[in-house]
C-alpha cells in the first residue's frame, strides 16, 4: 500500500521513504520540494513522499532531481531514488539545481562551490561557478568580478569577461559589458552589440530588452525591434505564441500574440507568463486564476496569497485556507492546512523582482 503525503505522519530524521513505483500509476517522473514547519523534504507528482520533511535545506529550481542537508548530512533526491552524496565541508544556507546532476552550495551573496553528483566536473582554481542553471550544454564561470562559460565537464569555453552573464537560450546568452547588455553566440561572439541597459532570454526567436531610455521592447535575433506595440509595454516572455504586457495608463497585466494584438485585455494585478499551457494571474480582491491562450478561466482560487507557473503538470498555490501543489483539474496532490510560510521553489532572475 503506498502512503500518500496527504495522510502519512511526520516521522524523524532517520526516515526517508522511497516511493519508486507501484500505487496503481506509473511510475514517477519528478519530485517537488516541499516545506513543513520549516523542514524541507520531497514529493512526487503523485503527491507520494519521495523523502519526509525533516532537512533544513533543499535545493530548488528542478523537478528532475534535488540535494537535501541537515547538520552535515547530505541526500540526493531523484524520482528513482535517495542516496547519501559527500559534500565538500562548509557552511551553507543555499542549494541551487543546476541540472544534469550539478548543484551550487553558498550562502546568500557569497562564493559558492559546485557539487557534482555524476563526478564529471574537472577540480579547478583558475575560476568558480556560478548559481545560473547549466544550459545548452554550458554553465556559467566567474573569476574575480567577471564571469564567462565552461562545459559541463569544467573545460573553459568562453573566459570570463563580462561582468555579468545570463544562461544560453536558443543559442545566444545575453552578456553585461561597461556598455551595457548584449547577446553573444557560443563562440563568445557578440551577434547583438552591448548598448541596452538590461536584457532577458530569447523565447521563441523573441527576447524583452529594456532600452537605456526606460523603454522596454521585444526584439529579434538581428537586434532590432519585432513589435510595435501601442498602450501596452512587454513585461513577459513569449510562450505559446503569448506575451505578458502592462498597460501604461492602468498598469493592469494582460497578453499579446507575435503580431502585437492584444488578444486577453490587462485586467489583471499580477500575472506570469505562460507555463504548460497555462498563466497564473491575480486581482486585487484575492482572486487567483490559471487561464489558457485564450484568457478561459481553467482554475480558480479565493483568498490567494501566492501562486507559481506550472511545472510538470503541478502547480504551487498558497491560501488563506489551504497551501500546496495543484493539478491541471484542480485537485490538491499535496497540502497542508492554513497559509504556511510561503515555499520558494526558482530562483529570482537577476535584476528582476
Amino acid at each position: 500500500m503506498c502512503r500518500s503525503a496527504c495522510d502519512m505522519p511526520l516521522v524523524g530524521v532517520t526516515a526517508i521513504i522511497m516511493s519508486l513505483c507501484g500505487c496503481g500509476h506509473d511510475p514517477a517522473k519528478y519530485v517537488f520540494r516541499i516545506e513543513v514547519n520549516n523542514r524541507f523534504g520531497a514529493i512526487n507528482e503523485y503527491g507520494e513522499f519521495v523523502v519526509d520533511p525533516v532537512f533544513s535545506i533543499a535545493s530548488r529550481n528542478s523537478a528532475e532531481e534535488m540535494l537535501l542537508g541537515r547538520d552535515g548530512i547530505w541526500v540526493y533526491c531523484s524520482p528513482i531514488g535517495v542516496r547519501d552524496i559527500a559534500v565538500p565541508e562548509g557552511s551553507y544556507d543555499l542549494a541551487v539545481s543546476l541540472r544534469d546532476g550539478l548543484f551550487w552550495l553558498g550562502r546568500a551573496g557569497e562564493q559558492g562551490v559546485v557539487v557534482d553528483t555524476k563526478n564529471r566536473l574537472k577540480p579547478t582554481t583558475d575560476y568558480t561557478y556560478s548559481m545560473y542553471s547549466y544550459s545548452e550544454g554550458m554553465v556559467v564561470v566567474r573569476t574575480g568580478d567577471l564571469e564567462g562559460f565552461a562545459d559541463r565537464d569544467g573545460a573553459l569555453v568562453i573566459a570570463p569577461r563580462f561582468l555579468s552573464v545570463r544562461p544560453f537560450s536558443e543559442g545566444l546568452a545575453a552578456v553585461e559589458m561597461s556598455t551595457g547588455f548584449g547577446y553573444i553566440d557560443k563562440r563568445g561572439e557578440f551577434v547583438i552589440p552591448p548598448f541596452f541597459a538590461y536584457a532577458l532570454d530569447f523565447h521563441e526567436e523573441l527576447a524583452l530588452v529594456f532600452a537605456k531610455s526606460n523603454k522596454s521592447l521585444f526584439i529579434n535575433k538581428s537586434g532590432t525591434e519585432a513589435i510595435h506595440l501601442e498602450s501596452v509595454e512587454p513585461s513577459g516572455s513569449f510562450s505559446l505564441g503569448r506575451a505578458k504586457v502592462r498597460d501604461v495608463r492602468t498598469g493592469k497585466s494582460g497578453y499579446v500574440d507575435r503580431s502585437g494584438r492584444v488578444v486577453i485585455p490587462p485586467s489583471f494585478d499580477i500575472a506570469g507568463d505562460f507555463t504548460e499551457g497555462l498563466a497564473w494571474t491575480l486581482c486585487s480582491d484575492g482572486n487567483g486564476k490559471y487561464i489558457d491562450e485564450h484568457g478561459r478561466s481553467v482554475l480558480s482560487f479565493e483568498n490567494v496569497k501566492k501562486m507559481q507557473p506550472f511545472a510538470c503538470g503541478i502547480a504551487f498555490v498558497e491560501t488563506r485556507a489551504r497551501c500546496g501543489y495543484v493539478d491541471r483539474r484542480g485537485k490538491w496532490v499535496w497540502s497542508q492546512p492554513g497559509s504556511s510560510r510561503s515555499q520558494k521553489n526558482h530562483v529570482r532572475e537577476r535584476g528582476v523582482k
